[in-house]
Formats: C-alpha cells, structure tokens, sequence
C-alpha cells in the first residue's frame, strides 16, 4: 500500500513540476520613459511565451495602445479593466506600448511621488532632463545618466521613489549672486511682477464690467422704449439668447474638434485618395513613418468614420469610407 502510494505521488510531481517551470520561463522588461508634466510611455516586452494566450496588467488609464509582435504587426487582444489577454500562438514574443498618468503624482510643494507595482522581471525608468532624485522606498539595482537624464533599473516588485524637476539657472545670474540671494531676488522679483500683474488686471476688469453694466442697460432700455415691454421679460429673452449662443458654439466647437486631422493623418487620407485600397505594409513604406505612428493615426481615422480597417491575406488593408 505504501508503495502505492509513493509511486503516485512520484507521477503528480513527474507531471506537475514542468508546467510551473515552463509557466515561469515566461521573461518581461518594463521600460518606462517619465515627461515633464507626469505622462509616462510605457514598453512592455516579454519573450520566451509558450502558451497559445498571456493575461498582462496594464493601467487601467492607459491611452493609444498598441500591441505588437516582433514584427511590428498588431496583434489581437481583449482589455477588461486593467487587464489584457493576448493571443500569443506561434510568437516569439510580444510588444505593449501605452501612455498613462497613473505612476506619478505631484504635492502642493512640487515634489514628484512615483509608485509602481508590477510583475516584470526588469523595470527601467527614464527621468526628465535636470530631476533630483530625493528618495526611495526600495533600493534600484543600476543608476546612471543618459543624455542628461536619470536612468534606473528595478528588479524588485514594488517600486516608489521621489524627485523634483529643477530647471539649470544661467550662467550670468549665477556668477552674480550667491544661492540665498538669488532665492530672495527672485522672490522679490516675483511678487512685484505678481503685484502689477493683478493691479492692471484688476483695473482693466473694472473698466471692462462697467462698459458691459452701461451698454447693457443702454440695450435695456432702447428695447423697453421701442417694444413697450417689462424689464423682467427682457431678462428672460436675454437669457434664452445666451443659451442658445452657447449650445450653437459648443456644437461647432465639438465638430471642429472631431473634424481635426493631423498632418500625417491628412496623408494617409491624400494616399487613400488616389488609391481604391492599401495594405498597411505599403503605407508605412509610401509615408516613410514608423509603423507604431502610422497604426495610431490609422486607429483614431478609424473612431473618426474617415477609414475601414480589413483583413486580406492576413494582413491589415485599409480603405476609404
């Protein structure tokens, strides 16, 4: 009996042991380059796949994304709150490239908080130029410079740090004026520009508002003296003009936005033109711009009702609507 038992438990170890090995073969870095106003691009490579789909989180804010294979090519997915599942058969590995506000956050004293939790094996963070790094939670595993930002590499899973952005001050005032008299003459310099700023302003919104009050009544009664009516119906037709104004400018406004093309979606569209249909590959070749670039603008015609995006021959044909 006990035999029994030892040789079945040697089969569920025998058969149970390369599935965890083959499910932790899969490897992702994490690049991440941070902007000046908190915006962070993210690329997200991972290899060694083998499995016909991966689940992957992602910030659940995350904009134009893109998901790739080696090749560039777009693959399928499916997003639900934060998390895609990728259809990964036969691929050698997989790219995912986003935007997203969601690491970083900014104090009222100007201090920049970055958090992140993630699953890669490797995490890479790329500072904006002149950050001062004032903290971590958490030690990195490489920092250097690159083009006068901040790199650092993560192994560990969760990540925090803190930094400013302080930008260089000109040779010529710094030569002049040690660091404590430069904070006060600025500070100086500041709240009397600050000061004249608001006392024209104020003078000039004073003068605007009294015209506005005296043209208005003007209007009023001109409009009592030639139409006989009550001041209180006056006021309602006005407020029912002004509503109106601003539905109609809210309208156009909204339509203008939706009509805006960029200079290399108005391209694709002259391409189009001359064209009944295009593969994406022969596009990407005629505008001479990255295949990343051209399916973004090819995403967004798309939403716009501009472009139809097909399948033909296994590959990505776009036509005119």
């Amino acid at each position: 009996m006990l035999n029994r038992f030892l040789i079945l438990a040697l089969l569920v170890l025998t058969i149970s042991i390369p599935v965890k090995l083959s499910s932790s073969n899969i490897y992702s870095v994490l690049n991440i380059e941070v902007y000046e106003d908190g915006w962070s691009e993210v690329t997200h490579i991972i290899t060694n796949i083998n499995s016909d789909f991966i689940n992957v989180s992602i910030a659940k804010d995350a904009e134009f994304l893109l998901v790739l294979d080696f090749s560039e090519e777009p693959l399928d997915y499916k997003l639900n709150d934060g998390k895609i599942t990728i259809y990964s058969e036969n691929l050698i590995g997989i790219k995912i490239i986003y935007y997203t506000q969601s690491f970083t956050s900014k104090n009222t004293e100007g201090i920049w908080v970055f958090n992140l939790l993630t699953d890669a094996n490797e995490t890479n963070i790329i500072l904006p130029s002149y950050s001062t790094i004032l903290g971590f939670e958490g030690t990195p595993s490489r920092i250097r410079m690159e083009n006068n930002k901040i790199s650092l590499s993560f192994t560990s899973k969760k990540i925090s740090f803190y930094y400013i952005i302080e930008p260089p001050i000109s040779k010529t005032v710094t030569q002049t004026k040690s660091s404590e008299t430069l904070k006060t003459y600025l500070k100086t310099e500041t709240r009397f520009i600050t000061q004249t700023i608001s006392n024209k302003t104020t003078v000039i919104t004073s003068l605007i508002t009294r015209t506005f009050i005296e043209t208005i009544r003007e209007t009023i009664a001109k409009i009592e003296t030639i139409f006989g009516l009550n001041i209180f119906y006056i006021i309602i037709l006005l407020i029912i003009i002004a509503i109106i104004v601003i539905i109609f400018l809210l309208k156009r406004r909204r339509e203008t936005m939706r009509e805006y093309l960029t200079e290399e979606e108005e391209a694709i569209i002259n391409v189009l033109k001359k064209r009944d249909g295009i593969y994406q590959s022969e596009l990407i070749e005629i505008l001479n711009l990255p295949k990343t670039t051209v399916w973004r603008h090819l995403k967004r015609l798309e939403r716009m009702g501009k472009i139809k995006i097909i399948r033909k021959e296994n590959k990505n044909y776009i036509i005119l609507k």
